[in-house]
């Protein structure tokens, strides 16, 4: 069996440089799949507008014999860019065609999109065209997102809140399987019309850099790695991309309203289009001078700095709310999307009410003032994330949902294609 991944995280050489390969190669669940196909649409989508890499033709990358990426450009033609809309078409079109010519004689393929509006789109038409089960991933809540930001989550395709929502609506209904990670995106999917026996728990521990499983007092980091946090005081971080939907600037808001903060520093692994703006909030609340924003930073060289941090504030963190966890942080998090999976209240962190600033930076303080009880909900933290995301584990109840599916796949084919 053959598998193809439409998503839009992550170009090939950012998964490159981020040593963020995991996240695409183990979708093969260890030999399960003999080729994974992963496609992005619009992979130069943050190129300059007048950038001549933003346009072009598809571009394929055989990683390795079994792991193949295909990329479209965001426009098709440079001198159509002044025509963004036209010229993204084409390359959708083209993408399309690509792909059909690709896979025509290809019977035992299974189609996955990671998420519920454009990549499911393209999912479900191909998966329509080559008669195959829908499978679409959605790996937080959208609605909740949409509620707060007041805007669509992919504002480039969507023009409403309400557009991408039908969109949504319209995919769930008609998916084959849903894979979700948590019980607030099982809940999410059925509100949208997931059938419930359809949707299934399909956590991303297998996806996850090797090195955050490593006992955290082994992982060795380099002098200039240890630069990077060789300010003096207490050390709280967050893991994020620096986008609205991620609520950053209450992680800065906490910080400053933490009693202990005038003796800490602030670290921000991850980077985005809201950068400028949380510079700015920082400097509005005075505290610019103790917060650090380090970029996207390798995962080897995180999984490194993780645990010499002495707090980690989460009001949206997602996959890294697990890296932290499997460092022993003490952990301070919201309680939303897969938050309150990894962190219950007193025994592997403290969860706090949504969007209730005071009581995060309230919680972050206790952590601070009383090192041995967080600690302690720091290695049951790890311990827990060990067991949830244990890889082996995960493989194992993967391989048996896309077994379910590929059963599915060959009592939809005419008999005549299957029989021997």
């Amino acid at each position: 069996m053959k598998l193809l991944v439409f998503q839009s995280a992550y170009p090939y050489k950012v998964l490159c440089e981020r040593n963020l390969l995991d996240f695409a190669t183990s979708k093969d669940l260890g030999g399960f799949f003999d080729t994974v196909y992963t496609v992005h649409a619009a992979a130069t989508v943050e190129f300059n507008f007048n950038s001549r890499e933003r346009y072009g033709r598809i571009t394929t990358y055989n990683h390795s014999s079994n792991q193949i990426f295909i990329e479209a450009k965001f426009g098709r033609y440079w001198h159509l860019r002044k025509l963004p809309l036209l010229n993204f078409m084409i390359s959708q079109i083209g993408l399309i065609f690509y792909l059909v010519w690709l896979f025509r004689e290809e019977k035992d393929l299974l189609i996955r999109a990671e998420d519920p509006r454009y990549n499911g789109l393209l999912g479900f038409l191909l998966s329509r065209v080559k008669r195959l089960p829908f499978i679409v991933g959605t790996w937080g809540n959208p609605d909740s997102i949409r509620r707060y930001t007041g805007v669509p989550l992919q504002p480039r395709v969507f023009r409403s809140t309400n557009a991408e929502a039908f969109c949504e609506r319209y995919l769930l209904r008609r998916a084959d399987c849903v894979l979700v990670q948590n019980e607030d995106n099982f809940n999410y999917a059925v509100l949208f019309g997931a059938k419930a026996e359809q949707v299934k728990y399909f956590r991303l521990g297998n996806a996850i850099y090797p090195e955050h499983f490593i006992e955290p007092e082994l992982r060795t980091y380099s002098p200039s790695e240890q630069a990077k946090i060789s300010h003096k005081g207490y050390k709280v971080c967050t893991i994020s991309r620096l986008e609205n939907l991620k609520i950053v600037d209450d992680t800065l808001k906490s910080f400053k309203a933490m009693k202990s903060s005038i003796d800490s520093q602030l670290y921000i692994f991850g980077d985005g289009s809201q950068r400028d703006s949380l510079m700015k909030l920082a400097s509005e609340l005075g505290i610019a001078d103790r917060i650090h924003f380090l970029g996207n930073v390798d995962q080897q060289i995180l999984a490194r700095l993780l645990p010499r941090m002495d707090l980690v504030l989460s009001p949206s963190m997602g996959r890294a709310l697990t890296e932290a966890a499997l460092a022993g942080l003490p952990i301070v998090a919201y309680d939303t999307d897969c938050h309150p999976e990894i962190v219950k209240t007193g025994q592997t962190g403290i969860l706090v009410k949504y969007l209730d600033v005071k009581a995060m930076a309230e919680a972050g303080d206790f952590m601070l003032e009383n090192p041995i009880e967080a600690r302690r909900m720091g290695i049951a933290a790890r311990d827990w994330a060990l067991d949830l995301m244990n890889p082996e584990k995960l493989i194992r109840e993967q391989r048996q949902i896309f077994s379910e599916l590929i059963k599915m796949k060959y009592r939809r084919l005419p008999k005549e294609r299957y029989q021997v």
